[in-house]
């Protein structure tokens, strides 16, 4: 008996205590149940993903959508917003500026705007001189409804003359003159850069000047104060530059519309066309493009007619 007892416990197979088999069905329950820290990090991964996607999207929508709006409307405005009395005249070279004669008689006078404005600034001044006699007024190239020529296309004049200073905005000036077969000597107004540039064209072509009106000139030795450098500078020419940046986004416009942004003349008596302007150019990037760089070359100005 015990011999056959101790073959038969020989033939019993053995496994550990306490370890019970799975199913293969069960096992995969069990992982599916509990995952592992990698399957967490995944879902984690893929619930992150589609929101990630949601929010550049919106961002793309926001940076494509305003620039390509502002630019479509800048070219609807840029022909329906020029005054009528006013015409662009080809200078030469490609280059057209806007001018706007009022009146009859002589002398002629003829205003320059101050530092980066258009020629709207002497409206209600124009139609009170044409009362008189003929008063003209322009935008220098860059502003308002002038049309600024590229570097390549030039020919020699930037050797001379850098763009947007007053040496280059005089010669301008005196094409614009002999094209528009305006009658001299003339009465020049001009107002802060206007100054500088009236009293160099008087300078340069003395017999087509016969008198000056000088506002607000711009003194020789105001960059010589570190103070009005800094004014000038780091806070007037940082405010244009943040203004053209607003505006290629198409961020100005925008704000105009919203009610945020006020455009910078204001009044009872201002037309609604002369409005719809201030904010075509408010929201025009070439615009303010020519305003930084009139800042910006001030100081090379000044130089030119000292």
């Amino acid at each position: 008996m015990r011999a056959a007892l101790r073959r038969r416990q020989q033939h019993v197979p053995t496994q550990p205590p306490c370890v019970a088999s799975q199913p293969a069905a069960q096992k995969n329950n069990t992982d599916q149940v509990c995952p592992t820290e990698s399957n967490r990090e995944s879902s984690s991964q893929l619930r992150v993903c589609p929101r990630l996607f949601s929010v550049l999207k919106y961002l793309l929508l926001m940076l494509v959508i305003p620039p390509f709006l502002n630019y479509a409307s800048l070219q609807r405005e840029g022909t329906l917003l020029q005054p009528q009395e006013g015409e662009l005249v080809d200078i030469g070279l490609g280059q057209k500026l806007y001018l706007n004669c009022q009146g009859k008689g002589h002398p002629l006078v003829i205003f320059d705007a101050p530092t980066g404005m258009s020629s709207d600034v002497w409206l209600w001044i124009q139609k009170d001189v044409s009362q008189l006699t003929q008063a003209c007024i322009y935008d220098r190239a860059g502003l308002g409804f002038s049309k600024r020529i590229f570097q390549n296309e030039t020919t020699g004049l930037n050797t001379l003359w850098r763009g947007s200073t007053t040496g280059r905005m005089v010669d301008d000036l005196h094409r614009l003159v002999k094209e528009a077969k305006l009658n001299s000597p003339f009465i020049f107004v001009g107002s802060e850069l206007g100054a500088l540039n009236a009293r160099f064209y008087a300078h340069i072509h003395n017999w087509e000047v016969s008198d000056l009106v000088l506002i607000d000139p711009i003194p020789e030795e105001a960059f010589m104060e570190d103070v009005w450098v800094q004014y000038w500078y780091k806070e007037l020419l940082s405010y244009h530059q943040t203004q053209q940046f607003s505006a290629a986004i198409g961020l100005n416009r925008m704000l105009l519309i919203a009610g945020l942004v006020q455009p910078p003349v204001m009044g009872e008596n201002i037309s609604e066309d002369f409005m719809r302007r201030q904010k075509y150019l408010l929201s025009n990037p070439a615009h303010l493009s020519a305003v930084v760089d009139e800042h910006f070359f001030i100081n090379e100005s000044i130089s030119q007619v000292r």
